[in-house]
Order: C-alpha cells, then sequence, then structure tokens
C-alpha cells in the first residue's frame, strides 16, 4: 500500500541548454567561477560555475554542429490507470508544462548582476527548479515528457530530474 502524501514537488536540475561543451571546457565559461559573490545569484559561484568535468555541477550540454540555441520543453503527465501502457493517454497536468530557451555566449556576463544579465539563465544554470508542486496526487505513474523542438542546432541538454513527497519520501 502506498502512503498518501499531501503535495508532490516534481523538479529538474539545469533545464536549459547552455553550451559549456562535453567536459565543461568551452570558453562560455570563462571567468564565470570569479563572479563575486555579492554580485551572483548563487552563494557560491566559485564551486557552482566552475570549469572542467571534475566540477560536480558539470552537465556537459554540448553543441555537435549546426548554430543557435536550443529550447528544452517539460510537460508532467497525470496517472492513467485505464491505460498505464500508453504514455501519451496520460493527461497534461495544468500547470506544470515549462519551456526553457538555450544560451549560448559569455556566461561571466549572465550570470553576473551587474553585466546585463540573462533572468532565464540566472534562475536556471546549475540550479534545481521546480517544474510543479501537485496538492493531493492521485496514487500512479507521473510522466515527465522533455522535447527539443526542431532548430538549425545539433545539441546535447544534460539535465537532472527528482520528485519528492510533502513528508520527504
Amino acid at each position: 500500500m502506498r502512503k498518501k502524501i499531501s503535495n508532490l514537488t516534481i523538479q529538474v536540475f539545469d533545464p536549459a541548454w547552455v553550451d559549456v561543451g562535453l567536459t565543461c571546457t568551452d570558453s562560455n565559461l570563462n571567468n564565470a567561477a570569479s563572479i563575486l559573490a555579492a554580485r551572483a545569484f548563487v552563494t557560491d559561484p566559485s564551486t557552482r560555475y566552475a570549469a572542467g568535468s571534475s566540477s560536480k555541477y558539470c552537465t556537459g550540454d554540448n553543441r555537435y554542429g549546426g548554430s543557435g540555441t536550443m529550447t528544452t520543453n517539460f510537460q508532467v503527465r497525470s496517472p492513467n490507470i485505464d491505460s498505464p501502457w500508453d504514455p501519451k493517454s496520460f493527461p497534461v497536468r495544468s500547470g506544470c508544462t515549462k519551456s526553457y530557451p538555450g544560451f549560448t555566449g559569455s556566461l561571466s556576463n549572465a550570470l553576473d548582476k551587474t553585466k546585463g544579465n540573462n533572468a532565464t539563465v540566472a534562475a536556471t544554470f546549475r540550479r534545481w527548479v521546480t517544474l510543479c508542486t501537485i496538492p493531493s496526487p492521485e496514487p500512479g505513474d507521473y510522466l515527465v515528457q522533455v522535447q527539443t523542438p526542431t532548430s538549425s542546432v545539433n545539441a546535447g541538454n544534460r539535465f537532472a530530474l527528482r520528485a519528492y513527497g510533502s513528508s520527504g519520501t
């Protein structure tokens, strides 16, 4: 028997495609880690914005070819007990659809409050973002559908998902 929870929160880590290279060594990261904490949107810019694959925050968003940026769309779908083997039959959860435009360029400017920052990048780059909180969720499987509309860029957006209930389970 599943334990009933009062809220279900679904989050995504680093949802927007931000071109940093497979091993987070792209020049777009130059000087991002040196942003002073007072000017950053996070308390740990030297760690969170560090370059290199040894950084625990490196997701490796990368461009393989083409030009432009890649938008990533997330959509949460509620359980469908009548057709559990047909994911497309799961109803889209109202208020649980978000779109994140991609970014390429100097992150030291985009993540610095004093240099014409990019609000979307500052709020999502290497951070957990709530896709939605579902009050009194019904038991079952909640699906997260991820789409990247056709664009002129051939790229990979790497991210992580997590979900938890109000009781911390």
